[in-house]
Order: structure tokens, then sequence, then C-alpha cells
């Protein structure tokens, strides 16, 4: 029998129901009623008793945040009546990209509405559902109005409170197989017994279990963006698998242990070799560290710092556990946003959106989209940030998704350490626009006018993705681009090509013109590109690089290999980004000569997997994070370099003021009309905002007439006086511009000491990515530039 009657089969006998099934087509559909207020406005799910295979059956009620508590409204509403405060748990599971087309009955009234849902949904809700007692949930796919921007963006700003006083977060992995039972019993009864973790580690009959495990931490679920934020908040959270548990805690111990012991030993992938079915695999767990699953444990045990307050009362002291002043975010918007890039979301928005209420310098803001703006009780908000370290960010799912990043990016430059300001523009981070709302498939999608710029960096750039694997039935994280150069922002630079330069604010510029977006900074062109050799694949060094490093002969056993060659293959670096030890270069020597050269390439792949050498696979394993999907380049200068795949001759190597590293853009002339359609949109804006200066300028001086006429003569006398000072340095500061003119134009006659040209007017450039340039990574650009008089300039990336 075919698997789809049989799934039809099944879910006629769990009394699961397509939307459109004909034995209700005469059952209305489902309507939201508005939320009495929308800035604290809350639905729950009260999920009614039941067997398995019932019906799903609910109602939604209504109730209201009042001093991050929740409180259910009284029915029929009235003010007078006493409300009571809801005891809940939360569901967090994944929505996934699939529409929903199976219904749930939702009580309204006196009689039944049926409600859209995806199947997984109703696969949770049989699970969860007790089958003698009310369940209280609340669930974002359900009591969230998922067509209704305005309330998704308030209740974007409520979700923190909401997973924070949730007494019990359920994680729903989905539906339980033979595999996950496995898994599942052997974090809770073999992994959490210490004394015997060795004896795991060691024996080939535990290979099944560590695959299961493995099996398990590759769920959907762990892939989800929203997921952070909701285990991060969580008091307390389990895992659900069908009908298996499992104490949150206990999953995040095994991982770890999981996690430890292959990343420092690789133990369990040589375990796995003992085993017959799986020895033809090498590294059956490499790169474990970078699941979903062990970057979620990773960070949610680094996004708070966990304290209790205490008073006094009576001589006796009360301790406060779990309050919301009892957490205090660690990590910044930037660091998260960049660091949780294995992480997917249905909304791309939603990539920055998603940790907003759990990053050290940002609270979400919902944004009122009729008005475009915040509401009165948000601008109020905002107001009392300017003075805290948590800035009011604004939520906005009506704004077209290449503002939602700009806005970003100038949140980043804002509030990062100057002279790396304009490293985020090099870490992937961006989720690619989809055009498909899984949230609501049936809303339109907000147009964008134009497409993505290149200074908005994607994810395909990303270092890892789960693939396919040869010799394996399940997906495997595998690499496919080489680590960023720039870093991490909390981390000690890598890097500091620009030699501490601060970006220049007053050059910086943000243009949203009729066909692209315009982004102006400053800098400086250091050299361009001459010769580009052939990509690594997987991370191979290929044979025409050496060549391009005037290695003609590596195996013979008298020749050296170049210092800026190795150097380059490791970007002047070893593990942990400190600088790399010397013996690098026999490592290198020693990777050609047994890597297969003869062949065209090393394959850096082998030679850690079958080379018994743990210098060499240390040495490869450094390289591969270095130059995997990268070009080597040679600069008309002589300099040696690394960029990525995307690299050409000709493109310019660049110093932009606020970045760690040097960069790679390509340069395209303005044709004529292109110049004259920009001056006419420039002189309109310009108009525009004048226009609105004028009418701020006479609201101002309005005011300041009726205080004029208040004040009594005295007090006019005193204004008179030091606005007759205030002109006399005004006088002085015009002497001052007027000598800083005349240097300008002495300057103009002097090569090299001109002021920065603006190169926008007649070149705009495509940012191309960020680049090693051997020799010019910690300051000797600047010091290079000076020497040679380099012209800066003000690039117009688009």
């Amino acid at each position: 029998m075919p698997p789809s009657t049989l799934d039809a089969l099944e879910d006629d006998r769990m009394g699961i129901v397509t939307y459109e099934d004909i034995t209700t087509l005469t059952t209305p559909d489902f309507v939201y009623e508005p939320l009495r207020n929308n800035n604290s406005g809350v639905r729950f799910l009260r999920l009614f008793p039941g067997r398995l295979e019932d019906h799903v059956m609910c109602d939604l009620f209504e109730a209201e945040l009042r001093e991050r508590m929740c409180y259910e409204l009284p029915q029929p509403w009235n003010p007078q009546n006493q409300a009571t405060r809801v005891k809940y748990e939360a569901l967090s599971w994944s929505w996934g990209k699939t529409i929903a087309q199976h219904q749930i009955h939702v009580r309204k009234g006196m009689g039944i509405a049926k409600m859209r849902v995806s199947k997984d949904m109703i696969w949770a809700l049989k699970h969860l559902r007790r089958p003698y007692e009310d369940r209280i949930l609340w669930i974002d796919a359900i009591c969230i109005n998922q067509k209704d921007n305005i309330e998704r963006n308030h209740q974007v700003e409520n979700m923190a409170v909401l997973y924070d006083q949730a007494f019990n977060v359920c994680v729903w992995l989905g539906r339980d197989n033979k595999e996950s039972k496995v898994a599942i019993e052997f974090v809770k009864n073999e992994i959490m017994e210490f004394q015997n973790f060795d004896d795991l580690c060691e024996k080939k009959e535990n290979t099944n279990k560590w695959k299961a495990l493995l099996s398990l931490m590759q769920r959907p679920w762990f892939s989800r963006r929203w997921v952070v934020q909701e285990i991060a908040l969580a008091r307390k959270a389990t895992i659900h698998c069908g009908n298996d548990t499992l104490d949150w805690k206990h999953f995040a111990i095994a991982v770890e242990l999981f996690v430890e012991v292959e990343t420092a030993t690789h133990r369990l992938s040589e375990v796995m070799k003992k085993d017959l079915e799986y020895y033809h695999v090498p590294g059956w767990f490499e790169y474990v560290s970078e699941l979903g699953a062990s970057l979620l444990v990773q960070a949610t045990g680094r996004v708070f710092r966990n304290y209790k307050t205490e008073s006094t009362s009576d001589s006796r002291r009360v301790q406060q556990h779990n309050t919301p002043t009892s957490r205090q975010p660690l990590l910044s918007l930037e660091y998260l946003v960049s660091t949780m890039t294995i992480f997917d979301a249905s909304e791309p928005r939603d990539a920055i959106y998603a940790l907003l209420a759990i990053a050290k310098d940002t609270t979400p803001l919902a944004v009122d989209i009729d008005l475009q703006q915040s509401t009165p009780e948000g601008q109020a908000r905002t107001a009392l940030g300017t003075f805290t370290e948590r800035k009011l960010y604004p939520v906005h799912y009506d704004l077209p998704y290449e503002d939602v990043c700009s806005h970003f990016i100038q949140f980043c430059l804002e509030h990062s350490e100057s002279s790396r300001a304009l490293d985020i523009i090099c870490r992937p981070w961006a989720l690619a626009p989809t055009g498909f709302n899984a949230r609501n498939p049936s809303a339109p999608s907000v147009v964008s006018s134009v497409s993505l710029p290149s200074w908005i960096p994607q994810l395909s750039g990303a270092p890892f993705e789960m693939m396919p694997q040869a010799g394996m039935d399940v997906m495997k994280m595998g690499r496919k681009n080489a680590d960023p150069l720039v870093g991490l922002p909390i981390l000690q630079r890598n890097y500091d090509a620009g030699e501490g330069t601060d970006i220049d604010r007053h050059a910086l510029r943000f243009v949203k013109r009729r066909t692209h977006y315009s982004f102006y900074i400053k800098g400086f062109i250091l050299d361009t590109v001459e010769t580009v050799e052939v990509p690594s694949q997987g991370g191979n060094i290929p044979e025409e690089w050496l060549k391009l490093a005037g290695w003609l002969d590596p195996t013979a056993n008298e020749t050296e290999v170049p210092e800026e060659f190795w150097r380059t293959l490791v970007a002047d670096r070893g593990r942990d980004e400190r600088n790399p030890p010397m013996y690098y270069a026999k490592a290198c020597k020693e990777s050609v000569t047994k890597g297969g050269i003869q062949s065209g390439a090393v394959n850096t792949s082998n030679l850690i997997n079958n080379e018994r050498n743990s210098i060499v696979a240390q040495f490869c394993r450094r390289v591969q994070a270095v130059i995997w999907n990268r070009r080597m380049m040679k600069t008309k200068r002589g300099f040696l370099g690394l960029g990525n795949k995307q690299i050409k001759p000709g493109d310019k190597v660049c110093i932009l003021y606020g970045c760690s590293v040097p960069v790679l853009l390509r340069e395209t002339e303005k044709t004529e009309d292109e110049m004259k359609m920009e001056d006419e949109e420039d002189r309109t804006r310009s108009a525009s905002a004048l226009a609105k200066l004028w009418i701020r300028k006479k609201e101002t001086e309005k005011k300041r007439k009726r205080k004029w006429d208040k004040l009594d003569e005295n007090k006019k006398q005193v204004v008179r006086d030091d606005f007759a000072a205030w002109k006399d340095k005004m006088k002085e500061d015009h002497k001052v511009e007027k000598a800083h003119a005349d240097w300008i134009k002495m300057a103009r006659k002097r090569p090299g000491r001109m002021p920065p040209k603006d190169e926008g007017k007649k070149f705009h450039y495509e940012f191309i990515g960020e680049c090693y340039l051997h020799g010019m990574m910690d300051g000797e650009a600047i010091q290079f530039s000076n020497n040679e008089r380099l012209p800066k300039s003000v690039f117009e990336l688009r």
C-alpha cells in the first residue's frame, strides 16, 4: 500500500481532518476577536481533555499583562470584576515552511468554529492533551492573529514576558520513533550516570546510541531562530517527543558532554570506526559543535547572568527566585545575530526580531503601522531608553526587508566599537528574502522596491550548513565556506588593518533610491587585484596556488616553503586566532609532500582522516577554516592574498575606516543619465527635508515667541546680552572656517594632501567581501597609505 494511503488511514483513525474536509463544510471558519488592548492584551488556549484519537477541541480566552504577570479577564467583561492570575505553559515548536492544511475545533460562544493549523501542531496538541483535565497553553501560531501585523508587532514585544512567566516551556520535537526512544533512554539512564561515561565513549556497543542522539539533535526544532529566546527565557523546560519526555537540563548536559568529548579528542568518531556498519564514513561527528542543538545549549548558558535579590523584613531575609530582575542579559544584538546563523526562520525579519528580547542592548518596541511610528507608550519608553543600555528597537513587519536589514546595520554602527563597527557587513547573517510567509500564506508579501544590496551579507556565505553525506542515511553538518576573517564583536579583534581608525560618521550615509540602496563610507584604495587562481574545493590546496606563490618544486627535499605562502594559507593565525606557531611551516611542507599534489591539489581531508600526525591534522583543519571556497590572488603591487570565489581581476582592495580587515570592491562608472536621475532625487529629498525643517522652525519660533512675551524687561535684557556675546563668538568661528577653506584650496595643489574626494559622484561599487592581504592586516596599510599619499575617498556601495 502506498505511503500516502497509509498516512490517510492513520489520519482518519486518529481524528486528523483536513481543513476542506467534506464533513466540516458547514462548520464556520474561526475569526479572531480584536484584543481589547494591543499593548497588554494576550490570548491563551484552553486545551480540553480527550483521548489521543479524539478530535482536538479547545477555546481561546483573553488575558492582560500587568507588571509582567498574566491575569484572565472576566467574562462577560466588567472592569469592576476581579481578574485571576493565569497559570500556564508555553509551547515551543517548529513552524516549518509548509502551508497549514488541517483543522482543530474552537468553541466560540455556543457554537464551534474550525481553525486552520498544521498537521504537526495537531500531533503536538494531541500528545500534550491531558485525559481528564484542561491544560492552559500559550502557542504563538494560535494565540496571535498572524494576519494582523499590528498585533504581531505588539506580541513580539510581549513574548519575553510570556515565556519568562510560564511555569514550564513544552518543547515539541515531533512524533517519536525507534531512534528517538533510544536517544532519550540513553540520556536518562546512561549519560547522566557520570561514573560510566568513559565506557560509553569507548565501547562500540554504544555506536547506535550516539547515532540516535545525533539524530535527535538534528530535528527541525533545533534549527528554528525563535527557540533561542524561548529556551533562554524559560524557567523550566521539558522536551516532548511523542509520548516520551526529557528534562531540558539533562538534555543540555548530554549535548555539552557529547560536544566536549568529540571536539577535544574525536573519540566518538573513532568509536564509530570500530563498528562495521559505520566504519566507512570518516568523521561521523565532525562539526557536531556547529549543530543548532550544540549552539543552542552553548548560547542559552551564556545569554543571562542569573542572580538573586534579597530584601530584609522583620530581621528575616526573604529570597526572591526567578524574578524578572534576577537575570542580566550579557550579549549584544550584533553578537547574537552574527553567531546564530545556523538557525532559520520562515519570516526573514525574524533573523533580528527573534533575538531582541534577550540582547543586552535592545528591547522590542511595537510600531503602529497606521501611524508609521511607535505608540504613545512606546514614545515615552523610547525617551526613557535614551538613558539606559537597552535601547528600544522597532518591530515592524510591514517594513520592506531591505529597510529592516539596513536599520540593523545602522544600529550596529551606532552601538559597536567605532574602529571595528563596519565588520558587520563582512559577517553573513541576513536570511534570503523568500516572499513566502508560513505564518500567513494568504497574505501578500511586502513588496521591495529594490533588490537586497551587496553590503547586506546573506547567509549563503555562512561557514556551515546541514547537507547530505555519502554513506550516511541522515543529514550531516558540513562546511561550505571558510570562517569570516573579522571574528566576533565581543572577542579580541583578529586583525587591525585600519590601525584603529574610527568610522568617519560625517561621510556615513544610507540613501534608498528608486532602483537601488546606497551606503556611503570613507576609506581608500590600497591596491588592485591582478591575478586570480581557482577556488579551493573542499578545503583542498590547488596546485595553481603554489605556482602563484613561486613554489615551483614543492616535493623536492631541499626546497623551503615560501613564508608568505604558508602564512597566507592560515591567514597568519593559529588556533583561537593567535599568532601561528612556527611549526606550521614544517606541517605545510609535510602536507604538500603527502597530500597528493601530483593529482592537482593537496587533499587536506585525507590528511586529517588518514595521516596519523596530530600536527599535520591541526594545520590542515586551520587551512580548511581559512581557504574553503576562497581564491588565492595576487595584486599589482605584488601582495599575496585570499578572497571569496566571486573576485575577479580588476577588483579594488580597499581599507574602509571602521573595518578591521581589507575588503574587495568592484568599481562601475555611472552613466550621465544615472547621475542626472540621482541629482533630481537628491534635490527632491533636500526640498522635502527643508520643508519639514521650515515647519519645525516655525513651530519653534511660535513657542519661543510665547515664552518671550511672558518674560519681564530685565530678563529680556539678559537674553539680549547673551545673544550679543554669541554673535561675537560666531564671528571668530567664521574666521577659523575661512582659514580652513583657504587650506583646502592650497591642499588641492599638493598631491596626496587633498581632502577626501566623493567617488560616489562618478562611480559606484559592489561589495564583494572581506579579504586577506599578506603583510597588510595589522596597520601596515595605513603606514603604506601615508608614505604613498594614497587619496582618501567616499565610496558609494550598492
